[in-house]
């Protein structure tokens, strides 16, 4: 169980996310309608964090290296007042690549890639798209993640909290983790782009 409290979020949403499209690792701008929901989580955790009485701009980030996560920590930096130089990247919270179904929509994937469909509907956990990553290649990645993330938490003195602005794949993969979920569990946990997860140490909530 990883013993330290911190926060992680989904970025805002895309127009891709808003038309179904697999995105993966192709670099997607917010959306309006996403700049709004980060701009209304960084209220949600900067009253959360004053509340627990912690100082919201005192708070580090580390964010997956793609521009719609990094748009959405910059953002939070500029509501809550943080500077960037406590913003880090870290590529294994980059989201999955998808191979060649990236631009495409689900309907078209059925169309153009029936088989493959087949494959991931049957275990989404292992499925790797040609050409893309699997979930298991995420939960191996975020295993090391959340490893180095737990030696850097133990040695941090002070009530410094700590933010991961990722995609909903490396959130369910950490949630399975820290959890003891399994795969099927895993796949099955909604990651909205309006609220801002909460772990405290043994149990995650949303704010």
């Amino acid at each position: 169980m990883f013993p330290f409290p911190f926060y992680a979020m989904r970025h805002g949403e895309t127009s891709w996310n808003a038309r179904g499209v697999f995105q993966g690792h192709s670099d997607v701008p917010l959306s309006p309608e996403g700049i709004r929901q980060v701009e209304g989580n960084a209220l949600r955790l900067g009253k959360h964090l004053a509340c627990a009485s912690m100082d919201p701009s005192s708070i580090g980030i580390i964010s997956s290296p793609l521009s719609r996560a990094l748009h959405s920590s910059r953002i939070i930096c500029a509501v809550l007042g943080i500077s960037e130089g406590r913003l880090a990247t870290d590529a294994r919270l980059k989201e999955a690549s998808f191979g060649h179904w990236e631009g495409l929509t689900t309907a078209e994937v059925k169309e153009r890639f029936r088989d493959e469909r087949r494959s991931r509907k049957k275990d989404r956990w292992n499925f790797t798209p040609p050409g893309g990553q699997s979930y298991a290649h995420i939960s191996s990645a975020m295993s090391g993640f959340l490893s180095d993330m737990s030696d850097f938490l133990s040695e941090v003195s002070g009530n410094r909290p700590l933010l991961l602005v990722t995609h909903t794949g490396n959130i369910r993969v950490a949630l399975a983790l820290l959890q003891g979920l399994g795969p099927e569990a895993a796949m099955a946990l909604p990651i909205p782009q309006d609220r801002v997860l909460c772990w405290n140490g043994t149990f995650a909530g949303w704010i």
